[in-house]
Formats: structure tokens, sequence, C-alpha cells
């Protein structure tokens, strides 16, 4: 998370140190492994949280749908609250294509798989 957070909000682009510039089209750098990173920590944490297809226990999926809804309406208020203090305000067209929100629609992508489906099925999406 702290990866995260000092890859996003790095101050103004004349101070930043180098693990964290933006490398050109054709390279990688230590940021750009971050996000990555992070998904793969998520979708093996997801293993571990979510049950698998032949263990179902009843309300698992709308756990999955709480978390996914609770997930973007904190990246919506971020992004609300990181807007209001840059002019002008647009408050009419909210940014929900944040990091945030992309971990969202992952997390209730993968559950849904992992909750939803047997592992052969599992593993054809992988393969695919």
């Amino acid at each position: 998370v702290l990866g995260m957070l000092l890859v996003d909000n790095q101050g103004d682009f004349s101070h930043v140190i180098w693990p964290l510039r933006e490398t050109d089209w054709n390279g990688i750098g230590p940021a750009d492994c971050v996000f990555p990173s992070f998904l793969f920590i998520m979708g093996v944490a997801i293993g571990f949280v979510v049950p698998a297809y032949p263990r179902v226990k009843p309300g698992t999926g709308g756990r999955i749908v709480r978390r996914f809804i609770k997930l973007m309406v904190i990246s919506v208020v971020l992004n609300f609250l990181a807007e209001f203090h840059r002019p002008p305000l647009h408050l009419h067209c909210p940014n929900i294509s944040s990091v945030l929100a992309r971990l969202a629609v992952t997390y209730v992508v993968l559950a849904s798989l992992h909750y939803a489906t047997p592992q052969k099925v599992q593993a054809l999406v992988i393969l695919a």
C-alpha cells in the first residue's frame, strides 16, 4: 500500500526521485511494478478469503457485492475530495477510473469467478 501511495502521490514532477519517475515508452522501472504486484497479492488473497465452488456458503455472493460497492464508494469519495481542492470543480462528472475503482472491478470479477465456477473452468479462464 505504501508503494501505491508513493507512486500515485509524487508531488510536483520537478522533484521526483529516480525510482518513481516515469520511464520511456520502451522501458520499465520500479514504479511500473507496483500496480501489477498489488493485483497479484489481491488475487492470491481472494483464494484464502472467498470459499471455493463446491463449499459455497450462503451469503458469500452478497458479501462480494457489498465489498465491491464499498470500494467503489470509497473511490468516488476520495476522488471527489481530491477534486474539491483543485479548481475548477466538476461535480457532475466524478472520476470512476481511479486505481481503487479498478481494483474493485478486478476483485468482483475474480471473486465471483472463484466463488461460482469449478477449478476446471477457472483453469480454462487462466489459459485463455
